[in-house]
């Protein structure tokens, strides 16, 4: 007796649970940077010694394969009756935020400074152009090494997310400062809550400890997606940048 063919649905069941189960984990890891991504363009005043000096935009993009990420930033600060113009983009590895790739610009009325950042194998390729001089140089690249910029308040915001995806409240992790040129041992440490009120309704505001090397700073960020709220950094000239749809401010830690 002849068997009956053997159908091809049986074959494709198989294939087609792998498919779903496939699209399953990569959704998973896209909803969990799409909660990130919530956060993902802000804008900031700046203020020095209490008085507003300029702004600071900031965009963040996810990949749609969740792997890869860029964070832009564009700042107009006016010092002196002197404006400064700082834009920056940097490229980061997805699920912890880890540097790849930056770029900075700096540009004033009479003045130009250009720097930039690549990974290479167990390095970071530095280079300085314009106002600063012309030079080349190596820094280590940790694996894990995390961006904070001079001037740039939403790399805080790097740092919040990095921190929201580690357990026990503390973050530690080499932190790079391009325009300083040196790597600093970064931490991040969480405080107290307090009330806010964001874009018109009541939110709880979590106040973040960061160090990294001689810079220290509160960062508050919203209690549950991390997302970035106000930076206070501590110094003779205490500078903050605060989110422009942010009142009712968080108190001190």
């Amino acid at each position: 007796m002849t068997k009956p063919a053997r159908s091809n649905r049986m074959w494709l069941w198989p294939l087609l649970t792998l498919a779903v189960a496939g699209l399953l984990m990569l959704g998973d890891r896209w909803r969990a940077h799409r909660k990130a991504e919530s956060g993902g363009r802000a804008v900031f005043e700046v203020l020095l010694d209490g008085t507003t000096i300029g702004q600071e935009q900031m965009v963040y993009d996810a990949d749609p394969d969740a792997s890869t990420a860029r964070l832009t930033t564009s700042s107009e600060l006016t010092l002196s009756s002197s404006t400064m113009h700082v834009k920056s983009e940097a490229t980061l590895t997805l699920p912890d935020f880890v540097l790849t790739r930056y770029r900075v610009t700096n540009t004033g009325r009479m003045s130009m400074a250009e720097f930039a950042l690549d990974r290479r194998d167990g390095h970071f390729q530095f280079s300085t152009s314009g106002s600063v001089g012309g030079r080349d140089s190596e820094l280590p690249a940790q694996p894990d090494a995390a961006l904070l910029d001079n001037n740039i308040a939403s790399h805080y915001q790097l740092l919040a997310w990095r921190w929201r995806r580690t357990p026990g409240g503390k973050l530690t992790c080499p932190v790079v400062i391009p325009q300083v040129g040196k790597v600093f041992e970064g931490i991040v440490e969480r405080a107290g809550t307090w009330p806010a009120t964001l874009k018109g309704r009541p939110i709880t505001a979590r106040c973040l400890c960061v160090t990294v090397g001689p810079l220290t700073a509160d960062v508050w960020v919203e209690e549950g997606t991390a997302n970035l709220l106000r930076v206070v950094l501590q110094g003779t000239h205490p500078a903050e940048y605060r989110r422009l749809d942010l009142t009712d401010l968080p108190g001190n830690p």
